[in-house]
């Protein structure tokens, strides 16, 4: 013996996003069987808030990365969809694939719910209806909302879904405003879905006595009529009889949306329509038989000729009740009205993206000596370019040197007590690629006859293989001529290789800058050798404390002070 059904039609719902998660949870506490996609699990966790008791094998952790949320970025929600393609149709198929329809639950603007028309195209293959049940921003929402949702718009439409509801929150919060924040969202969702599960369940209860049915296949047709979707119910304050121009006035209202819907839908678009009116005996007794009659007629003329479904039920309510449900082939105005929005201040929100901060003039502070000189204690070399000495100060020397340095780390180092070296990395494979030199730094012009005797990265051939703890720089044998730069162009140099150390990606990006000024620190140039040796100290980091004990024995006071320095604030002891 079959069981009797409970609904007309068995829906299912699918929710995406925390707001689409949140509708599937009242679809859940209405006992229709549903389930929660989400990139954050704390909205995952949200939906045992407010107690619906949402089944725990029905949520569906999809971020990537244990990344919590989307950021309102859709590519990202895109990707994740992508990602647990399998593991999201898996989930459909066990708990969802055998209901009548599929309720696709989502609020356009985020980064996740956005991309509800990505996941109907991921479960189109299962061959089930799928409707889309959507809510649109309200104006207080950002321009990057609002772009978001118009664009999910776009795709709702073309994607061809069997039926599409868009809910207004502009509309919603005119209508709950005042209702407290605890509060707001479960009364808000049980608004939305009550009209439809009211529709749902009519023929099902025995308290109800159909004059006129409208039955499970009217329902069917309506509601899966490929449209705009417009479900409201409305109760008439009113106990005596009932005329076609009354019951026409409230079709009118609920085709603009009622109070949750969005707005601007013209009548004369819609296709299909069903409207129900359950109303109590003494109201029907009084209720001509024509009313009834002549609201069809008006109906299918004010809609151009629509399919035309009405009903009529006598139930034990204290008022009548009019049920609608209707398909129409346009979009609400608000959409267009949200379009506009979106164009608008998205233009804003990019241009503010391109602006820079603007910068400061301190051209005439430049000069202000604001403290009475005191001589040059130590610390300060550390914080100021070396001082320019005569080029050539030192005579030419042989550049085979043997250095071995650890590798540089980004946390600065406290004082402490000489660290172990560690032993080396064992080299990359012959068969990878080698890492990309650095494209050649810009050298200032020359004066005749006599060159910058800095090399290019391109000419400092880089390490082979996986990058080492430790940097090994053996016969380097660059032939360094007389340094004919000028001071400001040696400081400017070094000071963009510090930048380049600490704004490097990787440790790969690290070393290339640290072999460069291991290399420069032993050039015949003194005035690059010290500011090599200054670039070091100023990095501070335990991974040039073997190039700075060698700077040590410079023959150049300026590059033996600023090594020493080096040493001492890394915690070593100098001799």
């Amino acid at each position: 013996m079959a069981t009797e059904r409970a609904r007309s039609l068995e829906l299912c719902a699918l929710g995406l996003g925390q707001a689409g998660g949140n509708l599937a949870a009242e679809f859940n506490r209405l006992g229709y069987r549903a389930a929660a996609l989400n990139t954050a699990r704390v909205d995952l966790r949200g939906l045992d808030a407010v107690g619906l008791e949402f089944p725990p094998e029905r949520r569906l952790y999809i971020g990537l990365d244990e990344l919590d949320g989307a950021g309102k970025d859709p590519d990202y929600g895109k990707l994740c969809l992508e990602e647990h393609a399998g593991a999201i149709r898996n989930l459909v198929t066990r708990e969802l694939a055998d209901g009548d329809a599929l309720v696709l639950c989502a609020g356009l603007g985020g980064g996740t719910g956005s991309c509800i028309s990505e996941l109907a195209a991921m479960l189109e293959p299962l061959q089930i209806p799928l409707l889309a049940l959507a809510t649109l921003p309200s104006e207080a929402e950002s321009g990057i909302v609002k772009v978001n949702a118009v664009r999910a718009a776009s795709a709702l439409v073309e994607r061809p879904f069997a039926g599409r509801l868009i809910i207004d929150n502009q509309r919603i919060i005119g209508a709950f405003g005042d209702v407290d924040v605890l509060s707001y969202y479960p009364q808000v969702n049980r608004e939305i879905l009550a009209p439809l599960h009211a529709l749902n369940v009519l023929n099902m209860s025995h308290e109800n006595q159909s004059l006129r049915s409208f039955d499970s296949e009217d329902l069917r047709k309506v509601l899966l009529s490929s449209g705009v979707l417009v479900v409201g119910s409305q109760e008439i304050d009113q106990i005596s009889g009932m005329e076609a121009r009354e019951l026409l006035g409230i079709v009118r209202k609920q085709i603009d949306g009622g109070r949750l819907l969005a707005a601007g839908l013209p009548l004369d678009k819609v296709a299909y329509l069903g409207a129900v009116l359950v109303a109590p005996a003494g109201v029907l007794k009084e209720t001509p038989a024509r009313a009834l009659e002549e609201l069809g007629e008006q109906l299918k003329k004010q809609t151009a000729g629509a399919a035309i479904y009405l009903g009529l039920y006598q139930a034990n309510v204290s008022f009548p009740i009019l049920h609608l449900l209707a398909g129409s082939m346009s979009l609400p105005d608000r959409v267009r009205t949200l379009l506009t929005a979106a164009r608008d201040e998205g233009h804003l929100l990019v241009d503010k993206i391109r602006s820079e901060i603007p910068g400061l003039d301190v051209r005439e502070l430049a000069q202000l000596q604001l403290f009475k000189p005191v001589g040059k204690p130590r610390s300060a070399r550390l914080s100021t370019p070396p001082t320019p000495v005569a080029a050539a100060a030192s005579p030419r020397r042989e550049a085979k040197v043997e250095a071995r340095v650890e590798m540089p780390v980004l946390e600065p180092v406290k004082a402490a007590a000489p660290e172990p070296k560690a032993a080396p990395a064992p080299r990359r494979s012959p068969g990878r690629a080698e890492e990309p030199a650095s494209p050649p730094i810009e050298e200032r012009p020359a004066p005749p006859v006599r060159r910058s005797s800095l090399k290019t990265d391109a000419e400092i051939s880089p390490l082979e293989g996986e990058m080492p703890e430790t940097i090994e720089v053996g016969d380097v044998g660059f032939d360094y001529d007389a340094i004919g730069s000028a001071h400001e162009s040696l400081q400017s140099f070094y000071s963009q290789q510090i930048s380049r150390f600490r704004e490097a990606a990787d440790r790969r990006g690290r070393e290339q800058v640290a072999r460069r000024l291991i290399h420069d620190a032993r050039s015949d140039d003194t005035e690059v050798r010290a500011h090599a040796v200054w670039a070091m100290v100023s990095l501070g980091e335990r991974g040039f404390k073997s190039a700075l004990q060698q700077a040590v024995q410079d023959p150049d006071d300026e590059v033996r002070g600023l090594a020493v320095d080096g040493l001492r604030r890394l915690g070593e002891s100098v001799e």
